[in-house]
């Protein structure tokens, strides 16, 4: 069976929530683009050091590859 995206996103993408949460994702990307340039950031995520993608301060940003980045367990679980 194919992905549904329109469905998915209707069910959970669009909530209020899971907006904000992209909206500070995108914004601590483009924090870190701001402090180390755009080529520093190339083909690196913006990794939240306390898995916290809420929380944008400096301390809690640093550039890491995707695949390290994405690996990461979330803590406590």
């Amino acid at each position: 069976m194919a992905r549904n995206f329109k469905r998915e996103y209707e069910i959970f993408h669009s909530k209020p929530a899971e907006i904000a949460k992209r909206a500070s994702r995108n914004a601590a990307r483009r924090k870190l683009e701001a402090d180390l340039g755009k080529e520093a950031m190339k083909g690196k995520d913006a990794s939240h050091v306390n898995n916290d993608s809420l929380d944008n301060s400096r301390k809690n940003l640093k550039p890491e590859k995707p695949s390290t980045n994405r690996a990461r367990k979330p803590k406590g679980k």
